[in-house]
């Protein structure tokens, strides 16, 4: 599924995200290529239109047309947060690490505790700034992408910490929609990835563990730019004493909220990572220019 959705957008067919489901995008691409060859435009994969494929070769090299339309939406929004949806994705934590004993449900709340107050900073910054934001309800990941998209939002949010058997293990880590075997990614999706990762980076204790393209449904089936943001290990030490912090949450919140806002934002109003602040972007909110003020 993966080579026809890559091969109909070689063509010139949108095809929505490469993510090797047949979803309705996938099946009105087939359709689209199937009418400009003269075939039953049914959106089905019978013989007929699999020789129709082969055939043919790309009408374009070079370029990337799903990252040059995510990138034209994202532009066509405007730089303002003002009624941007962001959706919160707060995944509930547990830690399965075998032999903490007594210590797991310490653990298992400081992490969630940790989660909860991130997210409702979040929630708060958002609020200032002019955004919305809506949270997802608990249940399978495929629920939740689905729920997201349904809400129409602009992006996606999703929080967790972890832990490891190995207490040296910890650091932030950030996730978006990509294969590496397949060279595969969601360029609005490490975009926005690469930009939380950054700014939390940049103002918070956390060691960097990595930036990094995953497969998971919730940012695969999520028709937006969508993050996984690790909080580090509740088992490790240094994280575990971040993770107490209320100074360092707040500094992850506003951290998250910048990176929304530089998802759009263009080169003249973008700022070095670490240096924007809350009322920076109420600033920009209010200048005469802007479409607000």
């Amino acid at each position: 599924m993966i080579a026809l959705q890559r091969r109909l957008l070689d063509l010139g067919f949108a095809v929505g995200r490469v993510d090797g489901l047949f979803g309705p995008e996938t099946a009105a691409g087939v359709a689209e290529f199937q009418r400009n060859v003269g075939l039953e435009p049914d959106g089905v994969l019978g013989p007929d239109t699999m020789a129709a494929l082969g055939r043919l070769r790309p009408r374009a090299s070079g370029g990337n047309p799903n990252a040059m339309r995510a990138a034209e939406r994202i532009r066509a929004a405007g730089p303002s947060l003002d009624d941007k949806l962001v959706v919160l994705d707060v995944v509930p934590f547990t830690t399965d690490v075998p032999g903490l004993g007594a210590d797991a449900a310490r653990l298992d709340a400081l992490g969630s505790t940790a989660v909860e107050a991130v997210a409702s900073l979040v929630e708060q910054g958002l609020v200032e700034v002019g955004a919305r934001s809506l949270r997802t309800t608990p249940g399978p990941e495929r629920e939740r992408a689905w729920a997201s998209n349904r809400s129409g939002g602009a992006v996606c949010v999703s929080l967790t910490t972890d832990a490891s058997t190995d207490p040296g293990a910890g650091g932030l880590s950030t996730y978006y929609y990509g294969i590496d075997a397949h060279d595969i990614r969601s360029t609005a999706g490490e975009r926005f990835a690469g930009l939380v990762h950054r700014e939390v980076l940049a103002r918070t204790p956390f060691a960097d563990g990595g930036c990094h393209a995953r497969f998971w449904d919730l940012l695969r089936m999520t028709r937006m730019p969508a993050v996984r943001i690790d909080l580090g290990c509740v088992t490790h030490a240094p994280d575990a004493t971040a993770l107490g912090d209320p100074e360092v949450l707040a500094s992850v919140a506003r951290a998250i909220v910048v990176a929304v806002q530089r998802v759009y934002l263009g080169p003249e109003d973008d700022s070095p990572t670490g240096l924007l602040s809350l009322d920076d972007l109420r600033a920009l909110r209010d200048r005469p220019d802007s479409p607000e003020g």
